[in-house]
């Protein structure tokens, strides 16, 4: 996610046979960073903060902030609503839309290593079906859990979409705890559309 994009240079290095692995190893970095990703004719930029598998992302499309804290170890995750100051919980795992919460749900086979703003990744293939849509594609991780980028198509609904998400900077430092927390006051909804329009009266 990003407004300018640096790119990044990817030197490929071939480790031999591929070898399955269960699926994607749960984050144990904290560290912060931005992000471009490209999904079907969408483009948008986000600016993510993580510690371990708790995590902070915030996206921009068409110049409005949506931020989404997210909790890996659990699937569960609350989107931040700051004109009505409050919060919604929201299941990270039955979205449509592309996230790491669903893509740890899906099996992955190790297909080699990579260099990626100079840490060392590991390219999964992935290819499953989750609890609404299903993903073929690649990611690459490193060793602690940092998703540096994701290639692939997504299906929801019956409706394909390529998606293509990559860092473009990544900071390895302590994050404040209360970047994943609810902020001091703020209200909890009722999950769905009904809990939001009460909230809203």
């Amino acid at each position: 996610m990003r407004k300018t994009i640096k790119t990044a240079t990817a030197a490929f290095l071939m480790i031999g046979p591929a070898a399955q692995a269960a699926s994607l190893p749960l984050p144990t970095a904290s560290y912060d960073a931005t992000a471009a990703v490209d999904a079907g004719s969408s483009h948008f930029t986000a600016t993510i903060n993580a510690a371990g598998p708790k995590e902070r992302v915030t996206t921009q499309v068409n110049q409005i902030d949506q931020t989404v804290l997210v909790d890996l170890s659990t699937g569960s995750a609350q989107l931040l609503i700051p004109a009505l100051n409050a919060a919604m919980p929201i299941d990270s795992r039955a979205t449509g839309g592309l996230n790491l919460a669903q893509l740890n749900t899906l099996p992955v086979t190790v297909e080699g290593q990579e260099t990626i703003l100079g840490l060392p990744a590991t390219r999964y293939g992935v290819k499953g079906d989750s609890r609404q849509g299903s993903f073929n594609g690649h990611v690459w991780e490193t060793a602690s859990g940092i998703l540096l980028k994701v290639t692939g198509n997504a299906v929801h609904a019956g409706e394909t979409t390529p998606v293509n998400a990559v860092l473009t900077s990544v900071q390895l430092r302590p994050q404040d705890p209360a970047l994943f927390q609810l902020p001091p006051g703020m209200k909890r909804l009722p999950v769905g559309l009904n809990g939001l329009m009460k909230g809203a009266k």
